[in-house]
């Protein structure tokens, strides 16, 4: 776990300076210098190439980190793994490339009527799309050397370049065609980055070796790419189907609220993604090895640490949110959004809480369970979001979202603790959900100085300190409290 916490703490800060400047864009800079349907076409096209990757993929992400301990063989140049997946990566970019171009009006027609500007911008989905696929790849694949920081900065990178092109179009420097060219150009840059950085490491290896696929192996790679685009796909359209729903029911300019909204709920994810990249690989690793105990231990040091974060962030979040919008500029047209976050939130961390169980099942023999389990999940989450967006807008695809995710890590859950009796709930999450209560009594303390900004800064500063003591002083996390205590030693000695 130690490797864990190093490396997820590097590539978490990465994330998390992602994240100040993704919520100055999104809280600041969009609202004040696009229109809620430009934001929405950005958000739709973003959510679009994610849903697609899979697909485009052709089953290869799966692959990445479940056989790569089977090919590792840095002197063989790992037996020419990467040349295999990125010769089937060619294929599904081929196809996915022929699909747009033949099926472009059908496409364009199911947002021509209330979303017209997707069709205005629909040949830039391309670029988007095929390097988003390839650098989530990379990415992948980067993490099997336990090598995530500079790949996280790499895809942070967008961000800031988001916010010039963002500000050049508020003070007239830029049109939005040319936001939309910078926006899909940078995803292009992001991945030359991500190649020369792999490159740097001496993992970029073009070599094959034929003798080493023999026919079961082939066999055994084929079933699991398979069930892994389908399954990624069926991951990826529970995620975003809520923004592809709403934007094709309702408009662009819902769609660019509820942006806003989904927004501030998911940055409390930013530690959840960062533990899967470095926990995946030692998963996978760890069932090669049939090391039951280390996937265990990951399983519940994962919760637990995730639940620590996430019940902090929803905290901040209740004390300071209607704050953050009276600082927001037009924030009384994304206000709307408020109970959106917390319906979100409550999806979130019940997916913390339940910690890396896609990834327990996934790298072992019963990887399809998570197919079979997002099917039913998809289609639940498709019959909730026609019901509920024409009835309640911006709420229908959250509650469709939320309910639909409860039940996808509840059958994950049961399915994990049936089959190999390990659950990943212990005596440190009571603790935190008592820590919590706790701290809760402080958000209700009416803190009102009429500026928005420092109502938030010192509501945040009670809430931390409140939160943090109590759970260093009751020893929640002996990982938490051990980073804790060489903080101190080390700031003692300067």
């Amino acid at each position: 776990m130690g490797v864990i916490q190093r490396q997820g703490i590097k590539q978490t800060a990465a994330f998390l300076l992602g994240a100040i400047i993704g919520g100055i864009n999104n809280l600041l800079v969009f609202p004040a210098a696009l229109a809620p349907n430009q934001i929405g076409l950005i958000r739709l096209f973003q959510d679009l190439a994610i849903l697609v990757a899979p697909f485009l993929l052709f089953g290869t992400s799966g692959l990445t980190l479940r056989f790569f301990p089977k090919f590792r063989n840095k002197e063989n140049g790992h037996n020419g793994f990467m040349r295999l997946l990125l010769s089937v990566i060619s294929i599904g970019i081929l196809l996915f490339s022929i699909g747009m171009l033949a099926f472009k009006e059908q496409i364009i027609e199911l947002y021509q009527e209330r979303s017209p500007l997707f069709g205005l911008y629909y040949y830039f989905l391309l670029p988007i799309a095929i390097a988003y696929g390839l650098t989530a790849f990379f990415n992948q694949y980067s993490s099997n050397f336990l090598r995530l920081t500079v790949p996280a900065i790499i895809s942070q990178s967008t961000k800031p370049i988001m916010t010039i092109i963002a500000l050049a179009y508020m003070w007239h420097w830029a049109s939005f065609t040319q936001v939309v060219s910078v926006f899909s150009g940078w995803y292009v840059v992001s991945l030359v980055l991500l190649i020369f950085y792999i490159s740097h490491l001496g993992q970029l290896h073009w070599t094959k070796n034929k003798d080493f696929l023999t026919k079961p192996l082939v066999k055994e790679m084929g079933s699991y790419a398979l069930f892994g685009i389908m399954a990624s796909a069926g991951s990826n359209f529970i995620y975003k189907m809520d923004t592809f729903m709403l934007s094709s029911m309702t408009d662009l300019a819902q769609t660019g609220i509820y942006t806003i909204s989904a927004y501030i709920a998911s940055i409390v994810m930013i530690p959840t993604n960062s533990l899967i990249s470095i926990s995946s690989p030692i998963i996978s690793t760890a069932w090669h090895d049939n090391n039951l105990e280390e996937i265990n231990t990951i399983y519940k040091k994962a919760s637990l640490n995730l639940s620590i974060i996430g019940l902090l962030y929803i905290l901040l979040v209740f004390a300071s949110i209607h704050d953050l919008f009276d600082f927001m500029p037009n924030g009384e047209i994304y206000q709307v959004g408020v109970p959106v976050i917390f319906i979100l939130l409550a999806s979130h961390f019940f997916n913390m809480i339940t910690s890396v169980n896609t990834e327990v099942i996934g790298y072992s023999t019963y990887y399809r369970i998570n197919f079979y389990a997002l099917m039913l999940t998809g289609l639940l989450n498709i019959g909730l979001n026609y019901i509920l967006i024409p009835r309640y807008q911006l709420l229908g695809p959250a509650v469709a979202t939320t309910i639909s995710l409860f039940f996808f890590n509840a059958f994950k859950l049961g399915f994990i603790y049936k089959k190999y009796g390990m659950h990943p709930f212990g005596k440190g999450t009571l603790k935190i959900l008592v820590i919590a209560l706790i701290t809760y009594c402080f958000t209700l303390l009416p803190v009102q100085t009429g500026m928005p900004l420092i109502n938030i800064i010192i509501k945040s500063t009670i809430i931390i300190l409140i939160f943090v003591l109590l759970t260093l002083r009751w020893k929640v996390s002996p990982g938490l409290n051990q980073i804790s205590e060489n903080l101190i030693k080390k700031f003692s000695r300067k």
